[in-house]
């Protein structure tokens, strides 16, 4: 199946909202399944001090290896990673089919 363009409308107000959701859902898969966003912001991206901290205060306040599911799940770095590291049980969902392969090789002992 041949790639579809990827075009980012600038000028959208014209636009009803419900087709404004779907440019930019197909958006974002776009840029996911063409590894911009991955390789432009997200490359070897790791927590911030901050968010480590909010993660494990949220863990701390879980039952012991909790299944959780992340919806968005990306590549599954950097948070399906500490998530993992810290025995959750993580099962990831993701509009982009190729960010799901991507967090299959990263994750592996997680559900995608």
């Amino acid at each position: 199946m041949p790639k579809k363009p990827c075009y980012i409308l600038f000028a959208d107000k014209w636009l009803p909202t419900r087709l404004r959701g779907r440019m930019m859902s197909r958006l974002v898969r776009c840029a996911y399944n063409q590894n911009t966003y991955n390789n432009v912001y997200r490359h070897e991206r790791t927590l911030t001090d901050f968010e480590g901290v909010v993660l494990k205060n949220y863990l701390a306040q879980l039952v012991p290896s909790p299944s959780i599911l992340d919806i968005g799940c990306g590549s599954g770095v950097p948070y399906g990673q500490y998530l993992v590291e810290n025995q959750c049980k993580l099962t990831g969902i993701d509009i982009s089919q190729a960010q799901i392969e991507k967090a299959k090789k990263n994750l592996p002992a997680s559900t995608t």
